[in-house]
């Protein structure tokens, strides 16, 4: 008796999982997460929303696990790459499976959906265009990682899709594989430079820099993938202006020392800087977007963007 399509496709997941386990957040900081979220929820009623949906959805990024396969990548091609500014995983195939990223992505829709009022209707148009396969996960995933975020977007609105919402739960759908995939990708980087604010891994924006130890050496983590580099602190990382008199701050008075956001009056972007004695793990950076999104507001709110 031969085995069932979706028999075979469980032999193989589980095949995958075996050789290739996780090596990122563990179950314990994953709970740790959830419950800054919590205090974050309890402590700042305007979070409360929001604290509650990132800790669903966190929950269900690692509720399963992300098996990824091994990367062919040279170190000869590797430092070439790097040498010229190219991400490492630009042009090359993602190491997951497709329905693995699927099976993922509809969790996290199911997740939006039954976590908050504002995304049921949403969440729900998402699932559908994904099962009818009006939505290429895919191709999307390719796109991203390979420069054409800015040009998503549009495609998703002109297709009457929820863009913010199937941005969102991409990038949280791919981070449990790619920050796996960032773990290989370390030793071809080290000794390597790297002056680029983007990923060098997979070519995405940071969405924080950390300002780590007694030093405050700034390390750009990468909002896609998790990776880390250290940049200077005078520069910035979108624009590459260095002129410090057009390079600012802004912040709440008293919070300076731990978290504020770095601005830039050249290109009006800015980035939001968290002090840390260690690197922040995966579920520690998507608990910062909810307790740091104060400084997005006081950013926008004096002209200052995102890239």
């Amino acid at each position: 008796m031969k085995d069932k399509p979706e028999e075979k496709d469980d032999a193989v997941a589980k095949t995958f999982a075996r050789i290739f386990k996780r090596q990122t957040a563990d179950s314990a900081t994953i709970a740790g997460a959830v419950d800054k979220l919590a205090k974050l929820s309890a402590t700042y009623p305007d979070l409360q929303a929001a604290a509650a949906l990132q800790a669903a959805l966190l929950r269900t990024m690692y509720a399963a696990p992300a098996p990824v396969q091994s990367l062919d990548i040279s170190a000869e091609t590797a430092a070439i790459r790097l040498i010229a500014g190219t991400p490492l995983l630009h042009g090359v195939a993602l190491p997951f499976r497709e329905q693995d990223l699927r099976a993922l992505f509809l969790r996290l829709c199911a997740s939006a959906r039954n976590q908050s009022e504002n995304h049921t209707s949403t969440a729900a148009v998402l699932e559908q265009a994904v099962q009818r396969g009006r939505l290429d996960l895919w191709a999307l995933s390719h796109r991203l990682i390979g420069g054409e975020g800015s040009t998503l977007a549009t495609d998703l609105d002109t297709q009457d899709l929820p863009a913010a919402l199937t941005m969102t739960l991409l990038r949280l759908a791919l981070l449990p594989f790619l920050e796996q995939v960032a773990v290989q990708l370390a030793p071809l980087r080290a000794g390597q430079s790297w002056q680029q604010g983007y990923c060098p891994s997979c070519g995405a924006w940071p969405i924080l820099a950390e300002q780590r130890g007694l030093e405050q050496f700034r390390y750009l983590r990468c909002g896609l993938c998790t990776d880390s580099w250290e940049v200077d602190r005078i520069w910035c990382v979108f624009c590459h202006n260095r002129d410090h008199l057009q390079l600012g701050y802004v912040q709440v008075e008293g919070e300076e020392q731990k978290q504020r956001a770095a601005t830039c009056d050249v290109c009006h972007s800015y980035l939001k800087l968290r002090s840390t004695l260690t690197p922040l793990s995966a579920p520690e950076l998507l608990v910062e977007e909810v307790a740091l999104a104060h400084l997005d507001l006081i950013a926008l709110d004096k002209g200052y963007a995102p890239p």
